[in-house]
Formats: C-alpha cells, sequence, structure tokens
C-alpha cells in the first residue's frame, strides 16, 4: 500500500484493530507500507551546556516515522554551545538530555 506517513516495511494498519480482544489462534490481518513514507526534514537543536568547571554528556532523541532513535551522544566541557542538526521523518518528538535528565522537548509537525 502506497503511504506518505509510514516508511516503507513498517505496518501502516491491522484488522482487528489494536486493543481488540482475540482468542487464542486468532488471525491480524496487517498492511504493510511500500511508501515512500513522509519526506525527511530538519531542525537544529541548541542547548548552552552549564558553565561550571565540569564535563557534561549531552544526549538527542528522536520519536518519529522510524521509532526512537539516539541521534546524538557526546561528552561536552562546561560552557560549550551545542548546535547538532537533527533529520526526522512526519511528525516527531526531539529530546534533549544533560547528564541523563531530560531538559527539553519538542514536538514537530
Amino acid at each position: 500500500m502506497t503511504s506518505y506517513d509510514y516508511l516503507a516495511g513498517y505496518v501502516c494498519a491491522q484488522n482487528p484493530a489494536a486493543g481488540t480482544k482475540l482468542q487464542p489462534g486468532a488471525e491480524v490481518a496487517v498492511t504493510v507500507s511500500d511508501g515512500p513514507g513522509p519526506a525527511p526534514r530538519e531542525a537544529s537543536v541548541f542547548l548552552q551546556v552549564p558553565d561550571d568547571g565540569r564535563q557534561h554528556t549531552v544526549r538527542i532523541t528522536v520519536a518519529d516515522a522510524r521509532g526512537l532513535t539516539e541521534v546524538y551522544n557526546a561528552t561536552h566541557q562546561g560552557g560549550e554551545r551545542v548546535v547538532q542538526p537533527v533529520v526526522y521523518y512526519g511528525k516527531a518528538t526531539i529530546s534533549v538530555y544533560l547528564d541523563g535528565q531530560l531538559v527539553r522537548e519538542q514536538t514537530l509537525l
């Protein structure tokens, strides 16, 4: 099935619908996308690392049509500015972590 919402190879529909109670052994029909899916888009993530003389780990994840993907993970010196381009497909949520703590989350349409 041609889909501009789902990348090729992803399940884009099922019958019966998700959450439906079924008997053991019941059949579920799935429809798999032939693509092309959503076009890639790019956004830039900016983060000012605290200037406290310590090193900090910056991690960026993207939840989009591909699922959840870690797109950046690096250590930075205090005071550094991180500018990271991020590619996403369809509606996406970008999450930025500093030393394992979520510091920013943004949804892009």
